[in-house]
């Protein structure tokens, strides 16, 4: 058996909420954290409740008790944080290992064999079902629109989005850091500002990107203007270790994204917030609309990010165009920016606004498709062009029943069965 085993019975866990007990303890997973490829623990950030106490903090995985010592992890200052000491099931650990820089115990968990899980590649899935994957989409926009609701009614709904936009830049790597920096730097001080070098020096300083010798230009000159900024703020850098670099595509490496935000932010003299939500609101048709959208966010790279990743960072092949590609745009729209509007006017009472961005949803097309779905997509679709709503169809049924192995409740397994549906 391997490690990366046991990071996906971590990351299982997670998925479907299942309570296990061990030695005296009960655990449940609620976040499975940020899997570090890098050095240090094994996932950062995770979330979990033992013995009826929530946890946030790293967790550190092993096949076998004695390897936290062998590895020297006691020792090691990188892993002082360590919250939750993970082990193989066929071995007899003891109830806690220390740490030298810790006061206290870490408990030492055994997790259970992990549950196969199911693909859609066995699932019965035709082209009857596709309106049923509709109303699936529905559902799973339903579920991100109650989140925003939840979310604006404790900070404004600049606040979120923008929090929410740089933790999508993230992607699952680096997006819990990417809201860590929007929450240092929060709207109320960003709104203010109007120099994007400035801003962006402050955001990389901030970040933790300037504080490695570099010899590159570019980066001299950001160390410049953050160190003119540093008076003037009241924000502490974050930690290195928050950000994942390792196994990170160069379109998606930190440095990259994060220029991305800045030159979108000073594309328009409004935010970019309410430069979209203007383009909706006026209900063009959806085409149209989804034009203006693209075209915002469709920011050309400037000259150093064309042939730079990261700061000092040079690519090996061609020149970027863009920051974002069509897919980046496509989960904007459909992980943030409709349904985040659509809890907006749903709040406000705007019913027909609401509609319009529930048929914008339906019916954008999806210009590229998801590899987990190819098969379904020849099968299922066919000679259709699938719509952003229906893969969003396919990852609830995905997350919702085949990952958690609720087959006996799967609606395509019931609807096949009977001919007939009723959603839950």
């Amino acid at each position: 058996m391997q490690e990366s085993a046991l990071y996906e019975r971590w990351q299982q866990l997670a998925r479907n909420g299942e309570t296990i007990r061990y030695g005296g303890h009960t655990l449940q997973v609620l976040q499975s954290g940020r899997l570090n490829t890098a050095r240090g623990p094994d996932f950062r950030s995770a979330r979990f409740r033992l013995d009826g106490i929530v946890f946030q903090g790293d967790v550190e995985c092993h096949l076998n008790f004695q390897d936290w010592y062998r590895h020297q992890h006691h020792l090691d200052p990188a892993f002082a944080d360590v919250l939750l000491h993970v082990v193989n099931t066929n071995n007899s650990a003891s109830a806690t290992v220390t740490h030298t820089q810790s006061p206290l115990p870490i408990p030492t968990i055994s997790l259970p064999a992990p549950t196969k899980q199911i693909t859609m590649q066995s699932c019965p899935i035709a082209p009857a079902h596709i309106s049923l994957i509709s109303d699936l989409a529905l559902k799973r926009l339903r579920l991100k629109e109650h989140f925003f609701q939840s979310r604006m009614q404790s900070a404004s709904a600049e606040q979120i989005f923008y929090e929410y936009f740089l933790r999508a830049l993230g992607y699952s790597a680096n997006n819990d850091a990417f809201q860590l920096l929007a929450q240092r730097l929060p709207w109320s001080w960003l709104s203010r500002q109007s120099a994007p070098d400035s801003v962006f020096a402050v955001y990389a300083g901030t970040a933790g990107f300037l504080s490695s010798p570099s010899d590159d230009d570019f980066v001299l000159k950001l160390k410049n203007k953050y160190r003119r900024q540093i008076p003037f703020l009241d924000v502490a850098p974050l930690a290195q270790s928050v950000w994942q670099f390792a196994g990170v595509r160069p379109f998606n490496h930190p440095h990259f994204r994060l220029a991305a935000w800045v030159h979108l932010l000073f594309q328009t003299s409004e935010s970019p917030f309410r430069f979209l939500y203007q383009i909706l609101s006026r209900r063009l048709p959806i085409q149209q609309a989804a034009a203006q959208v693209y075209d915002f966010l469709r920011i050309p790279c400037p000259e150093y990010w064309q042939t730079h990743y990261g700061f000092g960072l040079t690519r090996r092949s061609g020149k970027a165009r863009y920051f974002f590609g069509r897919a980046r745009m496509d989960e904007l729209l459909v992980n943030l920016i409709l349904p985040m509007f659509s809890a907006i006017a749903q709040s406000s009472g705007s019913y027909g606004f609401y509609r319009y961005l529930e048929s914008f949803y339906q019916q954008l097309p999806a210009r590229v498709g998801y590899s987990r779905f190819k098969r379904l997509k020849q099968t299922v679709f066919q000679k259709r062009q699938p719509t952003l709503a229906l893969y969003q169809g396919l990852f609830y049924l995905e997350e919702y029943y085949c990952r958690t192995r609720k087959c006996s409740g799967c609606p395509v397994q019931r609807q096949s069965e009977s001919g007939a549906i009723e959603l839950k």
